[in-house]
């Protein structure tokens, strides 16, 4: 890179930061031609600098444009710049293969006493603080401490070059935007897979230096930090592949807007957040017309999944499948022997995908939530023995991550007190569960016990008016074996997927998106929140049936609920008898009951809609045909 003659090393700092110094001497330490960016000023910018008036940005165009000119006739050049603000580099750098950026990092007081100790310069000292209120600290570049030597400033920038150069030999594999917590634990997971990542983070207020901080900090790992999309596109294999981990909603559009001009065909747009999957189809749709992939990504697994083997869940044009899924194979968690990432389908599949996950994650939380309250209120159990009495269910198909964390959280206590037990009973919920059940609204799917979950959830923000009108007591004096909860609360874990389920099948066939319910659940047997052995006999038991229709229509799924709903039966009746709120517990036994009643009292609804609303009703002898009464 050096040596190919196309190459500017900015020098850049405040006033006083021996930039000219350090400048000179990489200049003939690399055999490089020295620019003095003061040479450069209009004598106009001089006089004002000698009067004490900083300059404005009008004052610096001329002056930086003649400089970007003299840099790209010079070709190789170590150029000594203040170049404070990003937009002054951008200028610079316009039309430079390599643009190296040298920063003099230093406090105000060692500057300003440098400052005054110098002579025969023009700026005056009172406009030091001008500089530092304007200086934007670049967010890739080589930091170097101006108080140390000007040898060890050369061996430091070496260093860096050589490391740069190295960089450039070998493009990144993969691109990643936005380093908040997920995005920093995907990209580590990444790189140390062996893939070589761009990053940038869009430099949002106290984020200015979140690339460069993330870069260091990981420094064994194969990063490349990059100031602008323009960087990091620029740094990608071809076809670049570019996942966003940036905030569902109005980001993803923004951003893709502004990747769309810098990209070219069969480049790939992977959004990794919670969209929602309408938004996806949508955004799949808009690319497609200007020859880029969006690819829908759905990934559970939170901070620890994304850093050490999330599930993964991508959807999108199939000629994508073939570049993307051995990147993302090698990242995933595994689980029965092999990586937990299918190609979902098409389009917004694979969001719909992780939104059912989350609302089956919703039901799962608070049916344990539920068991546990049984256990603590009506069989006097401390957090200790519900513990105790959860880990022995682990032999079973309750063996699952949510049943592991429950665990935890009954033990852990600080000096003898229980965390759980200082926790406020009110809990926050985001889009992904509200989506669930107003998606499963218009599919025309039930859903019972998942929207008695999300329900459940909004109740409990009512504290106030809980606790002014709630009962003293929510005990009583009705027996509960443990066995009869083991097996009510295992009914009732696979009515909610079933759930979900049913909404998978039913989205499938309305938009066509090819869907493998065995792909899906074998995505979800590891890295995600709903891991567990129940989806094991249901691998196997979706493995080869085309599902169309309530899931228990089909005779494995029918006999395997009707193998626990005698004692779910037993239990749900005794519970009735208390007065405990079980809301997804009473739903999923009330949605098998429906379900398995052959003729349900709705006749009478259908008729007082005809009688007040003319809205007719169909016959059992004729279920074709409409029919209306004059009921008076």
């Amino acid at each position: 890179m050096i040596n190919d003659g196309n190459i500017c090393i900015l020098v850049m700092g405040v006033s006083g930061s021996g930039k000219t110094t350090l400048a000179r001497a990489l200049s003939q330490h690399l055999k490089l031609k020295m620019i003095e960016a003061d040479d450069y000023h209009p004598e106009g910018n001089v006089s004002k600098m000698k009067l004490g008036i900083p300059l404005n940005d009008d004052d610096r165009l001329p002056w930086l444009s003649a400089l970007n000119k003299a840099i790209l006739k010079n070709k190789g050049c170590v150029l000594a710049c203040s170049a404070l603000k990003k937009k002054y580099r951008n200028i610079l750098k316009a039309g430079v293969s390599h643009f190296i950026t040298v920063y003099l990092n230093g406090d105000f007081n060692t500057i300003h006493h440098r400052m005054k100790s110098r002579g025969g310069h023009f700026m005056p000292t009172t406009l030091l603080q001008s500089q530092f209120d304007t200086l934007e600290p670049p967010v890739n570049s080589i930091i170097i401490d101006i108080e140390s030597s000007t040898q060890d400033q050369i061996r430091v920038v070496k260093q860096h070059l050589i490391k740069i150069e190295e960089n450039q030999m070998k493009k990144a594999d993969i691109g990643l935007i936005g380093l908040g917590v997920m995005g920093k634990a995907l990209a580590r997971n990444l790189a140390s897979k062996n893939h070589k990542v761009a990053v940038y983070n869009v430099p949002f207020p106290g984020e200015e230096r979140a690339v460069q901080e993330f870069t260091q900090s990981y420094s064994e790992l194969d990063f490349i930090g990059c100031e602008d999309l323009e960087e990091l596109a620029g740094n990608l294999v071809r076809p670049r592949k570019i996942i966003l981990m940036i905030k569902a909603g109005y980001p993803v559009d923004e951003m893709t807007d502004k990747l769309l001009p810098i990209l070219q065909d069969d480049d790939m747009i992977i959004d990794a957040g919670n969209s929602f999957y309408k938004d996806t189809e949508f955004r799949t749709a808009r690319c497609k017309v200007k020859g880029i992939h969006f690819i829908g990504m759905g990934v559970s697994g939170g901070e620890s999944g994304a850093l050490n083997g999330p599930s993964i869940m991508p959807s999108g044009d199939p000629g994508s499948k073939d570049e993307l899924l051995p990147i993302l194979q090698k990242i995933a968690a595994t689980a029965d022997g092999y990586p937990c990432v299918r190609w979902i389908g098409k389009g917004g599949a694979g969001h719909f995908v992780k939104m059912i996950h989350n609302g089956i994650e919703y039901a799962d939380m608070q049916l344990i939530s539920e068991v546990y309250f049984i256990m603590k209120h009506l069989q006097g159990k401390s957090n200790e023995d519900i513990a105790s009495t959860l880990t022995q269910w682990k032999d079973s198909l309750h063996n699952s991550y949510l049943l592991d964390i429950s665990i935890n959280i009954l033990r852990k206590h600080i000096n003898g007190n229980y965390i759980l037990d200082e926790i406020l009973d009110v809990a926050g919920h985001k889009g992904t569960g509200l989506w669930t059940s107003r998606e499963a609204l218009e599919l025309g799917v039930p859903v019972p016990t998942i929207q008695a979950a999300m329900n459940q959830r909004i109740l409990s923000s009512f504290k106030g008016t809980r606790e002014k009108i709630g009962w003293k007591s929510i005990g009583s004096q009705v027996e509960i074996s443990d066995e009869e909860l083991k097996e009510g609360l295992l009914f009732c874990r696979f009515v909610s997927i079933f759930e979900g389920i049913h909404m998978i099948t039913t989205a499938n066939i309305k938009y066509d998106w090819g869907i493998s319910l065995k792909d899906v659940l074998s995505v979800w047997r590891g890295g995600c929140i709903i891991r567990s052995d129940m989806l094991l006999p249901l691998k196997e038991i979706f493995s080869d049936t085309a599902t169309i229709g309530h899931p228990l229509e089909n005779k494995r799924v029918f006999s395997l609920l009707s193998k626990y709903y005698p004692l779910a039966y037993k239990m749900n009746m005794k519970l009735a008898q208390s007065h405990l709120s079980i809301p997804c517990i009473h739903a999923a036994i009330d949605h098998y009951r429906s379900i398995t009643t052959s003729y349900l009292p709705i006749n009478m609804i259908q008729a007082q809609r005809d009688y007040f609303g003319a809205h007719t009703y169909k016959r059992l002898d004729n279920r074709e045909q409409s029919f209306h009464t004059h009921w008076e």
